[in-house]
């Protein structure tokens, strides 16, 4: 598949995934999940003891976005949270992380194309288990929530609610295909754990390493949720300095180096007529560090993101999600998710980093370079 057959299939699922009403339809599943994530972290630090870490923070950033994105993909929970995970569940995240991985791999590696002809290297022939294996699990996800949906069709069921499910929105495209039904579904869960997983990563550094910011935000919480239990939308629209933390966080520590286009028009860039059709890449990492961009680039200050702030950077200056018809289909639900899990981990922990400071690496995204131990200390 092509990069403008792919775009044309985007354009088909991002009315639905893109709009606030979608996301705000599932704030009961996402709820849930968030919940459910800090009773884990609840379990676990009861577990490891007052002076110890979270163990294997990554994973548990994993879990909690495969869950939270199924529930909208896949419409129906994958059990990641239950006493005894499905083996399955847990065997297509692992799938999903070696994908990601060997990705990297290959592409700062000999050109598959020029070894392709002569011989398939054990990473390529490891990249392409895994990404059957997520492939057909990820399937088996779909059609057992298709087969639900027919036999509801079947005894003549209607929905229980007014929210159309993702799944039941695409299946009632009939210019798509079942494969493309079923990829695009695919692609939200694909696309969106390692990317959502990282980003929180990120931002528990953040906060953790700069307890100020970080009180700050649990004065906002405090004041707007307290200890209530379900965060609606109205919530989150009166919590400015929590969307400004994110926004902050993904110029600081970015998840995304770069940004490549192709033009559909000839432009002129710097001087420099540049054709239709040539690539651009846009340094984002080197954007978002640029003091000619951004005032004390190296400090971590939300406040920079303050409506009475704006003109000290470029409105474009940092785009982690992308822009336009081309931005990221799931933006607004990773967005939600960080929101949620974020304001309950805060409602009952504080966060600390007390280790030597994080540097990035690039596997498709720009992870940190090693684990990352963070403490949470009860505030209740």
């Amino acid at each position: 598949m092509d990069g403008e057959e792919w775009h044309r299939l985007r354009q088909i699922i991002s009315p639905k995934v893109m709009r606030p009403k979608t996301v705000e339809e599932n704030l009961d599943n996402f709820n849930a999940v968030a919940d459910d994530a800090v009773s884990r972290f609840v379990k676990l630090k009861e577990a490891c003891g007052p002076d110890d870490c979270i163990p294997d923070l990554e994973g548990e950033m994993s879990k909690f976005a495969t869950e939270s994105i199924g529930t909208m993909a896949f419409d129906s929970r994958l059990g990641l949270y239950n006493d005894q995970p499905p083996k399955e569940a847990l065997k297509y995240i692992r799938a999903n992380h070696e994908f990601f991985t060997l990705s990297q791999k290959l592409i700062f590696s000999i050109p598959s194309n020029l070894v392709r002809p002569y011989m398939d290297t054990p990473t390529l022939k490891k990249f392409f288990k895994a990404a059957d294996v997520a492939l057909e699990i990820g399937n088996g996800f779909v059609n057992k929530k298709i087969k639900e949906l027919n036999e509801q069709a079947e005894k003549g069921v209607e929905a229980s609610s007014d929210v159309v499910p993702v799944l039941a929105y695409l299946y009632a495209k009939e210019e798509l295909t079942r494969e493309e039904k079923n990829g695009l579904a695919l692609e939200l869960v694909g696309g969106g754990v390692h990317t959502t997983a990282n980003l929180l990563l990120w931002l528990l550094y953040n906060l953790g390493t700069f307890p100020r910011i970080q009180e700050k935000l649990i004065q906002e919480i405090d004041k707007v949720v307290g200890y209530k239990s379900y965060i609606t939308a109205e919530h989150i629209a009166k919590m400015p300095y929590l969307k400004f933390c994110v926004k902050e966080s993904l110029r600081f520590t970015p998840t995304v180096a770069i940004l490549s286009r192709v033009l559909d028009q000839d432009v002129v860039l710097s001087g420099y007529h540049v054709p239709a059709k040539t690539i651009v890449v846009i340094d984002l990492f080197s954007a978002c560090h640029n003091e000619n961009i951004f005032k004390d680039p190296s400090e971590f200050r939300p406040e920079r993101w303050m409506r009475e702030n704006k003109d000290e950077q470029h409105a474009f200056a940092n785009l982690q999600f992308g822009y336009g018809v081309r931005m990221c289909v799931g933006r607004r639900i990773a967005e939600m998710e960080v929101y949620l899990l974020i304001c309950k981990l805060l409602q009952r922990f504080r966060i600390e980093y007390n280790n030597e400071p994080l540097e990035s690496i690039q596997m498709m995204f720009l992870a940190p370079d090693k684990p990352v131990k963070i403490k949470f200390v009860d505030r209740v």
